[in-house]
């Protein structure tokens, strides 16, 4: 038997799932309160924070055109391998991770090349450049 129904504990009216966010972690698989009721709890928590809450999103990522937070992660990259020049598999990499919004547009071999070299020690190189 499932269950079509769920009462909001916030604001303990029966509604029906899908008026409820998905959750995994919950024994029924979505949230105890109501996106209605989410969506006030957000909003308010935004407003009586609102100074962090822009820190927060200029740390993470900016806005988009519909005000949409976007995060740097999930834009693909654009252009050519700064290595190689090639404009296929594209991949973002970041020289400092303290300057999330730095990246350097690389192939997935480049980048890879990239990170194996990084985590090198400097004899390593030393071997491999034959210096």
């Amino acid at each position: 038997m499932s269950i079509t129904t769920k009462k909001c504990f916030k604001c303990s009216k029966i509604k029906p799932l899908s008026a409820f966010y998905k959750h995994n972690e919950m024994t029924d698989g979505h949230l105890g309160k109501c996106k209605e009721c989410t969506k006030k709890d957000v909003r308010l928590h935004r407003d009586n924070n609102i100074e962090r809450v822009k820190k927060y999103d200029r740390d993470r990522g900016f806005r988009g055109t519909r005000g949409k937070i976007y995060s740097l992660n999930k834009l693909k990259p654009k252009g050519n391998c700064l290595f190689c020049g090639s404009s296929d598999n594209l991949e973002k990499h970041h020289p400092d991770y303290s300057y999330p919004r730095k990246i350097i547009v690389l192939c997935r071999s480049c980048h890879r090349t990239t990170h194996a070299i990084v985590s090198m020690s400097s004899e390593e190189i030393s071997d491999i450049a034959n210096f």
